[in-house]
């Protein structure tokens, strides 16, 4: 075992000497393996003097820890109403932050709220951003960083610090740091020829396989979310009307991403679905768990996808491509106010962003 290694209790703790300064940090592992990877990364980062600003501001009480100001977030957050998983997203966020900067074995415990800068900001974006490759994958960096700043910043939110009894540093330069623009995103139908081939494609599904056709129909006809269609069942429906209402609002055990919305059902698709239905079934999508019916989604469906022309490099996200056909089409139908309520978005803005075009109309109702 390295002599710079040593376990007490259940962890292992590293020490070492660097550049004439003694270092010493538990480890959070007890496993010997994860100590050796985390060893050369702390010693990584004391050769290149990152443990310097961590070290002062582990000492600085004159603000609350950041371990501190987490904890009495989720407590103001379950006030207001904040989903208990939502605000926990929020501070993952900010530790994913710390440790993308200051390494992978540095925790929020006993840290200083003063190291939430402007310099940590940029610092995060650079290691985000640098050495992605390609444009594509750059864009997609740069929004995933964006999303994760975002997240962590509203732990720090105006009403946040009003409500919490912490004491804060001068957090301009956290909230006001803006390394990263986004490139605009704007929707383009795909080409005409790839669309014609999958709904042709998509056809055939309902005699040759019913499971990925009813996925067709929750992400095709009713522009349903990957997430919105392994959770959706049988009981979301309203039948006693016509048309037929699938309702996608809070449930005990789920909330919808976005809008909560009332869906009305084209009586040709409902037709299709109930043909499909398994009695005794709950779930729309067949699978005893989440767990199956994610895996019928994303593996099966997005393989099923993928053959048909839709590559992941340009279209990461399969079922996805779906949705935003729908929505398109509702969009040059009926018009961006209705596009947003069906498709559950908070803003217009949204709607008229990514699913606005006037290119070409998109395909019509194909059903097997």
């Amino acid at each position: 075992m390295p002599d710079n290694l040593e376990k007490r209790g259940d962890f292992y703790y590293w020490s070492a000497r660097v550049n004439g300064r003694r270092f010493r940090r538990s480890l959070k592992t007890g496993n010997r393996r994860a100590a050796i990877g985390l060893a050369a990364k702390h010693r990584a980062a004391a050769e290149a003097g990152r443990f310097d600003a961590l070290d002062e501001v582990r000492v600085d009480r004159s603000c609350c820890t950041l371990d501190e100001l987490t904890t009495d977030y989720r407590r103001v957050a379950a006030m207001r109403g904040i989903k208990e998983r939502t605000a926990a997203n929020y501070c993952s966020a900010l530790g994913k932050i710390i440790r993308t900067v200051h390494g992978q074995g540095y925790t929020l415990v006993g840290t200083s709220a003063k190291l939430l800068t402007g310099d940590l900001v940029q610092r995060y974006a650079e290691l985000r951003v640098a050495g992605t490759g390609s444009d594509e994958l750059r864009r997609r960096a740069t929004r995933s960083a964006i999303s994760t700043l975002t997240q962590a910043r509203a732990v720090t939110s105006p009403w946040a610090r009003q409500a919490m009894r912490v004491s804060l540093p001068d957090l301009t330069g956290w909230l006001g740091a803006q390394p990263l623009r986004p490139a605009p995103v704007v929707y383009r139908l795909p080409p005409e020829d790839l669309v014609n081939r999958t709904l042709d494609a998509a056809r055939e599904l309902a005699g040759s396989d019913r499971d990925l056709y009813l996925v067709f129909l929750l992400c095709y006809h009713l522009a349903l979310r990957s997430g919105e269609a392994v959770a959706a069942e049988w009981s979301w429906f309203r039948t006693a009307q016509a048309p037929v209402v699938l309702d996608l609002i809070p449930r005990p055990h789920w909330c919808p991403k976005g809008r909560p919305r009332s869906l009305p059902v084209h009586e040709t698709v409902w037709g299709e679905l109930a043909a499909l239905r398994v009695p005794g079934a709950s779930h729309i999508l067949p699978g005893d768990t989440s767990r199956s019916r994610e895996d019928l989604v994303g593996r099966r469906f997005a393989g099923w996808m993928r053959a048909q022309g839709w590559s992941a490099a340009t279209y990461p996200k399969a079922a996805h491509e779906l949705r935003k056909l729908q929505g398109a089409r509702w969009y040059s139908e009926i018009g961006a106010e209705v596009a947003q309520t069906w498709l559950g978005h908070i803003s217009i803005e949204t709607t008229c962003r990514h699913y606005a075009t006037l290119t070409r109309s998109p395909p019509p109702l194909a059903l097997g």
